[in-house]
């Protein structure tokens, strides 16, 4: 069993990064399992501790009550499709945390798995990629950056794949070169152990139920321009056999947006062999793709403050959820689900003793019963022409 382990910088953090691609290389396709959800897989009875944790031990006087919602890309990133009319089912928790309202992404189990896993995107992260100093052996690199949207103030939490330093020689459309940087600690030895991790299946660890976090200081801070995003793309279309060296972006310009990632990495192979890797500024890309969805975003803020509105008036958490090309519902919480924060942490980010069991209680605003409630047109706003079943 696994006790779930955090390891924060101590400013100097450093996540996996790509290595110099000097010759095509033929890789396996994926196996083994991987969750769905790792922050809550790792430690499920509070998602959002580990997150905090590092926020406290890296800025002490941190005060929360200056974030109105603390998220995740994912669950940003579901409310974006919606307002684009993209049909997924999704749900997530909302809860308060003093004046903050903390989203908690929620599956049928924290420790859901990623079902027909396929492809070489994994295979390609552990061949290409290597763990900084005192990292080996890591499943995932968390990162929590702040931004303003729509007047409301973000905390978001999203995966790293890597980063390229900016220091490293040159970079091309058709090989990547990122330094390697050895300045510190035992690379050698780190790099000897995720390779013996590598050579079996990938599959998590089970997760000891939780009591207590470890925290460790390692690594080095990684700057947020340096961060890339990696996708592999097969070149042969299977059904034409035709050479193809295209991505389609119309999914994935918006979760660059949400993660505010600035540099896509595209890496495309033959039946597993990789012989092209195209790193793609995508600065300017997002900057356009944000100009023209002007009116999808005006959508996105006003579903936020009208899910702050609920979530401050309700007297427990709530549960949002949709269902393919349905409304959002908003329903009272129900049975056992996980908090955001122990008690102990919200009190230390707060000031205020956690309500315990009244979170459980039945809510009611304006004579009306959250159960099944569902956001529809708010006609006294000319602005908000916006039907929320779209």
């Amino acid at each position: 069993m696994a006790r779930p382990s955090h390891a924060i910088d101590s400013g100097t953090r450093r996540t996996a990064y790509l290595e110099p691609a000097t010759e095509g290389r033929q890789l396996k396709s994926d196996r083994g399992e991987y969750f769905r959800h790792p922050n809550a897989a790792r430690y499920p009875s509070y998602p959002w501790q580990a997150s905090f944790e590092a926020i406290r031990r890296q800025s002490p006087d941190y005060d929360i009550a200056n974030i109105d919602i603390v998220t995740c890309s994912s669950t940003f990133g579901n409310l974006v499709r919606f307002a684009r009319g993209v049909d997924k089912d999704f749900r997530f928790i909302m809860e308060t945390a003093g004046d903050s309202v903390c989203f908690i992404r929620r599956e049928n189990s924290p420790t859901d798995l990623i079902p027909d896993v396929r492809g070489y995107g994994h295979t390609f992260l552990d061949e290409y990629t290597t763990w900084g100093p005192g990292l080996a052996g890591s499943e995932s690199h968390q990162r929590i950056i702040k931004y303003t949207f729509g007047g409301l103030y973000l905390l978001l939490r999203f995966e790293s794949d890597g980063y390229v330093p900016k220091q490293s020689p040159e970079m091309s459309s058709s090989n990547l070169q990122a330094s390697r940087d050895i300045s510190t600690g035992d690379v050698d030895s780190d790099i000897d152990g995720l390779i013996a991790r590598l050579q079996e299946d990938h599959s998590p660890d089970p997760v000891e139920h939780p009591g207590k976090l470890t925290i460790q200081e390692a690594g080095r801070r990684v700057d947020q321009r340096d961060i890339i995003d990696i996708k592999t793309r097969s070149m042969v279309d299977f059904k034409t056999k035709a050479i193809k060296k295209e991505i389609d972006m119309t999914d994935l310009t918006p979760r660059l947006w949400v993660s505010q990632i600035p540099t896509l990495i595209v890496a495309y192979h033959n039946r597993g062999l990789f012989e092209e890797i195209r790193v793609q500024d995508m600065r300017d890309e997002i900057i356009r793709w944000e100009r023209e969805n002007e009116e999808m975003l005006r959508r996105v803020a006003w579903l936020l403050h009208e899910l702050v509105h609920y979530a401050k008036s309700s007297m427990t958490r709530l549960e949002v959820c949709r269902s393919g090309a349905g409304p959002i519902q908003i329903r009272r919480v129900t049975g056992g689900s996980p908090m955001a924060l122990a008690p102990e942490m919200k009190a230390k980010l707060t000031g205020r003793v956690s309500p315990g069991v009244s979170n459980h209680r039945c809510i009611s605003w304006r004579g009306d019963n959250f159960s099944d409630r569902r956001l529809g047109f708010d006609s006294s706003d000319p602005e908000s022409e916006y039907d929320a079943r779209d």
